[in-house]
């Protein structure tokens, strides 16, 4: 059997926000520590997403000891606490693609800083971030969830970590006229190596319990944009546009490995 190489590790603080790249990580009940601990939620509570304010991607956190540094285009540097005294007065029930998910206001600055950055969308005018309740938790899906596994899950899509590899990202570029990186889908651990699944749509998703081969996921949110970069507002009809080929051949490409998305 060939080894199988660790290549990258990655954590995202704030949902949808620009990840961070990791030396080493610790792996806790819910997933890498850090990872989608915040949130940000529009006017009715649901969370935002790349898919609806591109310059999310524009926001790059910094951790610290004790608080992780946010900074964006045109903005001054603010911190968020990672420690969040317990407020029942500040816990709303948000929603992730229309799962119910519990989370507690952090502060109303932070509020106001992703409101005066992010452009507005539709009738929403305001955001506000949110972080996770280590006693209000959330679960993985039931079809998911494997006995003696804590099963917990934070601000995530689906699982408590995504893994991904090379190989699948190598055999879709081939497929595309303008190649992704492997930050497009937002992994956290990459892998690489030739002894990895190599069924049409075969993959692997991380469970509390260990490694587990999946079935395949048809994702249609794939981010078009680049990790580093979002278009105006009159440009984003067109970045639509022109992704709908790399959605469709993510969805019907033969792939190694394991290749799904999350914001």
């Amino acid at each position: 059997m060939d080894v199988i190489t660790v290549t990258g590790l990655h954590a995202y603080p704030v949902k949808s926000c620009a990840g961070v790249d990791l030396q080493q990580a610790r792996v806790t009940p819910r997933g890498l520590e850090f990872d989608r601990d915040f949130m940000v939620v529009d006017d009715e509570n649901d969370f935002v997403s790349q898919r609806k304010v591109p310059e999310l991607a524009l926001v790059v956190p910094t951790i610290g000891d004790g608080a992780i540094t946010l900074t964006a285009p045109g903005m001054e540097a603010v911190q968020v606490p990672l420690e969040l005294e317990a407020d029942a007065g500040a816990l709303i029930t948000a929603t992730v693609h229309r799962r119910p998910m519990t989370g507690q206001v952090v502060r109303e600055d932070l509020n106001d800083w992703f409101t005066t950055f992010l452009p507005p969308y539709k009738d929403n005018r305001r955001f506000r971030l949110l972080r996770v309740r280590e006693d209000v938790p959330t679960y993985i899906k039931d079809r998911y969830q494997k006995a003696g596994a804590s099963n917990l899950v934070g601000f995530a899509d689906g699982s408590a970590m995504l893994l991904a590899s090379e190989p699948s990202l190598a055999q879709l570029n081939m497929q595309l006229d303008e190649p992704v990186p492997m930050n497009r889908f937002r992994p956290n651990i990459v892998v690489d190596g030739a002894d990895l699944p190599t069924t049409r749509t075969s993959g692997l998703t991380s469970r509390s319990a260990g490694w587990t081969r999946s079935s395949s996921r048809r994702r249609t949110g794939v981010p078009l944009l680049t990790q580093t970069s979002a278009p105006p507002l009159s440009a984003r009809r067109s970045v639509a546009h022109c992704g709908r080929e790399r959605v469709s051949t993510l969805t019907t490409t033969p792939t190694k490995g394991c290749f799904s998305h999350r914001t």
